[in-house]
């Protein structure tokens, strides 16, 4: 940090606080501080418009068509409401469409359009590459590792 708008006191204890403090102390917040990163890798470097849970929504529905809202929420770890806000946008951006299921008036059967399957393949074409530059500083084996620890850490999905 050269242009920190921090004291060197201040310095030293954000230092403190976020180097030296113990792994359990700190995951959460190395946690968050790395999927910003993530989110900010892929905005600068995505070759479309699209969030990464927008993505993830749409990769769902490109192989599961006329899946409903609450599996779709259940498939990407999202609650109701997050996705019912996701799929709005999505459908306002012709990316899917969200028709009433016949036999079921209460449940939406949703549908990715050509539009949006032509996102899904171009964006996933390039999520590896996204992925390596956000995680630059590993190497291979590394990324397999931390892959695999946050995949125990979280437990079965």
């Amino acid at each position: 940090m050269t242009d920190s708008p921090l004291s060197k006191e201040q310095q030293a204890l954000l230092h403190e606080l976020t180097e030296q403090a113990p792994a359990d102390a700190i995951i959460g917040h190395l946690t968050r501080r790395l999927h910003q990163a993530f989110n900010s890798g892929w905005l600068a470097n995505a070759p479309m418009e699209v969030t990464p849970p927008q993505l993830l929504m749409l990769t769902f529905l490109s192989r599961f068509p006329g899946s409903d809202q609450i599996s779709l929420a259940y498939a990407c770890s999202m609650d109701r409401s997050t996705t019912a806000t996701l799929v709005k946008s999505l459908e306002k951006a012709n990316l899917l469409t969200r028709t009433r299921d016949p036999n079921d008036g209460r449940r939406w059967c949703l549908n990715i359009t050509p539009q949006g399957q032509d996102i899904v393949d171009i964006c996933n074409a390039e999520v590896p590459a996204v992925n390596k530059k956000v995680l630059k500083n590993l190497n291979p084996e590394q990324i397999e590792q931390l892959t695999s620890l946050i995949k125990l850490a979280l437990g079965p999905t």
